[in-house]
């Protein structure tokens, strides 16, 4: 997966858990402490989201684990999906891991 799509991916996520949570932009936004034109080129992936701001933006849409605001690996060409190997995952990881892909 290509630089520029993990990060309109991270935004696309983080922009359906807000409109989940029915937040308007300047909201979330100001709880992060940034300001809404910044959050709205994150969401649309014009502007690469920072350590920090994940987490901040995790804490802003009551989201457990910043890992859940990052796209699932690409599958690899043919349409299969990329191994993936549970050795060294925690037992939730490995759970999240599993509800991810059950949605899909």
């Amino acid at each position: 997966m290509d630089e520029e799509t993990i990060y309109q991916e991270i935004g696309a996520l983080i922009a359906a858990r807000r409109d989940a949570l029915d937040l308007t932009q300047a909201k979330v936004a100001a709880k992060v402490g940034m300001s809404r034109p910044s959050l709205a080129n994150i969401e649309v992936g014009r502007q690469r989201v920072l350590v920090h701001q994940l987490y901040a933006i995790a804490r802003a849409l009551d989201v457990e684990d910043p890992r859940d605001l990052l796209p699932l690996p690409q599958l690899q060409p043919g349409g299969t999906e990329a191994p993936i190997s549970d050795a060294g995952l925690t037992r939730r990881e490995r759970d999240q891991i599993s509800r991810l892909l059950a949605v899909a």
